[in-house]
């Protein structure tokens, strides 16, 4: 199924959950062949963008020593959003990291939260809409990895409550998965993937 399929109207959440049983098969199916935590990341980001109706790109960006990359961009545009997160420390995927919450972000040019950043990203990579889910591990392998996942789009007000609940669930589903290959003793992270779509930002100010 792809993107186009997604089924509309009265139907489209259970069409949705059946598209993300099948889309968690297929993650489960490679779990042994996994080698470390981004290529996990790397493969929710693609499902994202596939599952969530009104996604333009998505991207995974989890903490990385005093600051963060961003791993499984599905396109070049996320790196050039996050790249200006990065650099001011705030925005919807850095803040859902460190707050713990959901972040969706309506119109980028008046979100009042990052004025800054929203101002940068609109004129910088046409971005208006945001959504950020941070996934939660409760097991102790995973207790130093904090990750989120992220959508973007060019429309003002694009996520609904329908794409926030299809991005929860893969965010906690593929949470398990992560925490299956850390308990398998798999390598955690990486920083930069052979494509070049990771980019890493360090900055001394965190939680400061």
């Amino acid at each position: 199924m792809t993107r186009n399929d997604l089924p509309e109207g009265p139907d489209a959440l259970g069409g949705l959950a059946r598209q993300l049983i099948d889309e968690f098969s297929t993650v489960g199916a490679r779990l042994r062949s996994y080698t470390d935590v981004d290529e996990v990341l790397t493969d929710l980001s693609r499902a994202s963008l596939r599952l969530v109706p009104h996604a333009e790109h998505a991207s995974a960006s989890r903490r990385a020593g005093a600051g963060f990359v961003t791993v499984g961009a599905t396109s070049d545009v996320p790196p050039q959003v996050d790249r200006i997160q990065y650099e001011l420390g705030h925005g919807p995927c850095v803040d859902a990291i460190l707050t713990d919450s959901l972040f969706n972000a309506g119109d980028l040019r008046t979100d009042l939260r990052w004025p800054e950043f929203g101002r940068r990203a609109a004129e910088e990579t046409g971005i208006l809409s945001m959504l950020s889910f941070r996934l939660f591990f409760e097991d102790a392998d995973s207790a130093e990895l904090l990750a989120a996942l992220n959508l973007y789009a060019t429309k003002p007000e694009a996520f609904d409550e329908i794409d926030e609940t299809m991005l929860g669930l893969v965010a906690t589903h593929g949470a398990l998965a992560v925490s299956a290959v850390l308990q398998s003793g798999q390598s955690p992270t990486r920083v930069a993937s052979p494509s070049g779509a990771s980019w890493r930002s360090d900055f001394p100010a965190l939680g400061r």
